[in-house]
């Protein structure tokens, strides 16, 4: 059940407070927050949305940034530790030499957490009877001496935390009045305000995210937040025996392999280290990349409020020179959420365009100059996207809306069709597109149109994916009830519905001849479908975790994907094969987006571990052209 303190008392149950002799304390907004952020970290998404909204975190002064991942299984595990010292240091020395072997040797990690909060005259007999079990009844025929101290009752009381600290330093738990969990049902129901809940803290942006997301940063819902909570997730994984140094191997082909009982790694398939590098920079999690489309040049964007222009050359071992593109944000009032959140390159590769968790768009020349920005957005924007021939860029946010800018008039145009979160877009021509939203529905819009030109309706949860093929001129949408659905804009029903994936469909990708439609998964798989015939083509399976990013090689014969398991497969689709693998250590974390350059060369991935990695596929061109 949540805590609050809000003095208004709105969605609060419980007031705790901790203070000590040295002036220490924690509230109950902290300790919801922790509460919280590890549902997110372990994948508990919908179970955290609805905790924030009942324990109004959205409402809090917490920095969500500061926070470590893995905060709440480290202070509990430093609790057990101290609850068990502090036990065992109470236990009065026994003559019987069994006794003595069996304290020493076992007493250290005894205590499990649900003995931890037990009394301490409980947490004696489950003890003596751990002795006897082990050593005999004749180990404790001595009573061992344990000074026994029963546990405070909390006070009652309906006024706010006394500042004292008692002169033992004890613990002080408050309650508020019983009227006070007395909440409406409208209050515990997720509002269109709440989803745009205080990005103080992670919650799922396009299909995060909690499709994407991680450092308390708070993507409300879609990719963009699950992206944020795979990232804390990453960073909440505490090894019991600390991190070792030796993550790696050296093989004798000269490739540098990490060293992981949990990846499977082919030395023969593993891509030589002499054909990549890793580009630092930015200082938190790069949720996005995208490669110009004209020119030898890409952009990522990450937690730490910016996003930056690489400059690779024709070797991939030489220095790569980078531009920072800071995104100063608009809305502070307490808001510690910086994720650049979207970016897309206009058709000439002339400019691009960035979507952040402030709710600004904005757009940048290639030399990383800001041209101009807007305040699209209410809150979050999660998928932003030019219009073919330039004129308009397109954008989905937590706010419900859709927006529509058109940068030479600086003219913003919202379209307010969704009852919740718009979570992507896609252009279907230059005045048209759709969007998709968790309150799955798919709206085809014009322009100049007040309402929706159509509204296809089936999905049974939210829509993570649009994306529209030109060739074939169908929408593809991919949703958290595992569906992927193929649209015609003639029809009202979907032309090809299949329960696709045994989990929720993160993305969705069309390949550059047409027809052929790659979809990739939390159930660790991707799937290469024929539309043409209406069949699953290719079920590519050797991901270990969820995959949260596909692309088509520009000559269709490829597809890069990158997953949580820290890889990176290069597949051979005429073959259904992997042809090359990159394995990171276990200190790299998983990948958010792969993405190649326009002639197929060279190949970007963005990770968790706020790295930029840039592989030189050239070797590969036999694979193709064959």
């Amino acid at each position: 059940m949540p805590c609050g303190d809000s003095p208004e008392g709105l969605n609060i149950y419980y007031y705790i407070g901790l203070k000590t002799m040295d002036g220490a304390v924690f509230t109950s907004d902290e300790l919801n927050y922790l509460i919280y952020r590890y549902m997110m970290e372990n994948g508990y998404q919908h179970s955290a949305f609805t905790f924030a909204s009942e324990s109004n975190l959205s409402n809090s002064n917490v920095d969500g940034a500061i926070v470590p991942r893995g905060a709440l299984i480290s202070i509990v595990q430093k609790g057990l530790h101290f609850t068990e010292a502090e036990f065992f240091s109470t236990l009065a020395s026994s003559s019987n030499e069994k006794y003595e072997a069996w304290r020493y040797e076992r007493a250290l990690g005894s205590i499990c957490l649900f003995e931890a909060v037990l009394p301490d005259a409980e947490r004696l007999k489950r003890l003596e009877e751990k002795i006897i079990e082990e050593v005999g009844e004749e180990a404790v025929v001595k009573p061992l001496n344990i000074r026994i101290t029963e546990p405070e009752r909390p006070h009652s009381t309906n006024s706010a935390p006394s500042s004292r600290a008692s002169s033992e330093g004890d613990h002080h738990v408050l309650e508020d009045d019983l009227e006070r969990r007395d909440h409406t049902e409208e209050q515990l129901q997720p509002s269109n305000e709440s989803q745009g809940l205080n990005p103080n803290f992670q919650h799922p942006g396009p299909a995060y995210s909690p499709n994407r997301l991680q450092n308390g940063n708070f993507s409300v819902a879609g990719h963009s937040g699950k992206k944020a909570a795979a990232a804390a997730a990453h960073n909440s994984r505490p090894s019991a025996t600390g991190v070792n140094n030796s993550n790696i191997v050296q093989y004798a082909n000269g490739k540098m392999l990490p060293n992981s009982d949990q990846v499977n790694i082919d030395p023969d398939l593993e891509l030589d280290r002499n054909k990549m590098q890793a580009l630092t920079g930015h200082n938190a999690d790069v949720f996005i990349c995208s490669w110009n489309p004209k020119h030898e040049c890409f952009a990522s964007g990450s937690g730490d409020s910016t996003a930056r222009l690489w400059f690779p050359g024709q070797d991939i071992q030489n220095s790569v020179q980078s531009i920072v593109l800071m995104h100063e944000m608009q809305r502070e009032q307490g808001n510690k959420n910086k994720d650049v959140t979207s970016l897309n390159w206009s058709s000439n590769g002339e400019y691009l365009a960035t979507g952040c968790y402030d709710g600004v768009a904005r757009i940048w020349n290639r030399k990383g100059e800001l041209v101009m920005s807007t305040n699209a957005h209410a809150g979050p924007i999660f998928a932003l996207k030019w219009n073919y021939g330039g004129t308009k860029v397109l954008s989905a946010g937590v706010d419900n809306c859709t927006v529509v800018w058109d940068p030479q008039k600086n003219v913003a145009r919202p379209f307010k069709f969704h009852t919740q979160s718009a979570l992507d877009v896609d252009w279907i021509n230059d005045e048209t597109f759709a969007s998709c939203s968790v309150d799955s529905l798919i709206h085809i819009c014009h322009c100049q149109s007040d309402i929706p030109l159509k509204t296809f309706k089936g999905h049974g949860n939210e829509v993570n994916a649009v994306k529209y093929d030109r060739i074939s001129r169908l929408l593809a949408s991919c949703s958290d009830d595992r569906t992927l659905k193929i649209w015609n804009m003639d029809e009202d029903s979907p032309i090809f519905d299949v329960t696709a994936h045994d989990k929720e469909i993160y993305t969705i990708r069309w390949s550059p001849i047409g027809n052929i439609l790659a979809s990739a998964s939390f159930d660790c798989s991707v799937k290469i479908w024929d539309l043409q015939n209406k069949v699953c083509a290719r079920q590519l399976q050797k991901h270990t975790e969820s995959v949260y990013t596909v692309a088509f090689h520009p000559e269709g014969r490829l597809l890069a994907s990158g997953s949580f398991d820290r890889t990176i497969n290069i597949w051979d689709l005429s073959t259904g094969r992997v042809v090359m693998t990159y394995t990171g250590c276990e200190m790299s974390g998983g990948f958010f987006e792969v993405d190649w350059n326009r002639t197929g060369e060279k190949l970007a991935a963005s990770a968790a571990s706020g790295t930029m990695l840039l592989f030189d596929l050239r070797f590969l061109r036999s694979v193709v052209r064959t």
